[in-house]
């Protein structure tokens, strides 16, 4: 590993390939990583997505899950596939499940 990190054309693959697993290690924080990645407030995305905030916010907190009209608009508005989006919410929702325990 020392020596991919001290080449300089590995090193920054690498950095990127640690931030990536992070944010795949983070499941609570998934749906809210995608919307921050995507550069969107929750209003923004909202807007973009045609909901409420308040929508929004109950999709981060892991309390609704959204149907296939919502999430296809989710996944346009963040631009990104509606089975990330998909994946995102399931695993926000099972992780606020495991919170409960």
């Amino acid at each position: 590993m020392g020596e991919v990190e001290a080449d300089a054309e590995l090193a920054p693959r690498l950095a990127n390939s640690r931030r990536e697993l992070a944010f795949k290690m983070e499941p609570a924080l998934l749906f809210r990583r995608l919307r921050l990645a995507a550069g969107l407030s929750q209003e923004k995305l909202a807007a973009a997505a045609k909901t409420t905030q308040t929508y929004i916010a109950r999709i981060e907190a892991g309390t609704v899950d959204p149907g296939t009209d919502m999430l296809a608009r989710l996944a346009a508005a963040l631009r990104t596939d509606e089975v990330t989006v998909f994946t995102a919410v399931r695993v926000q929702r099972a992780a606020k499940g495991s919170k409960r325990s």
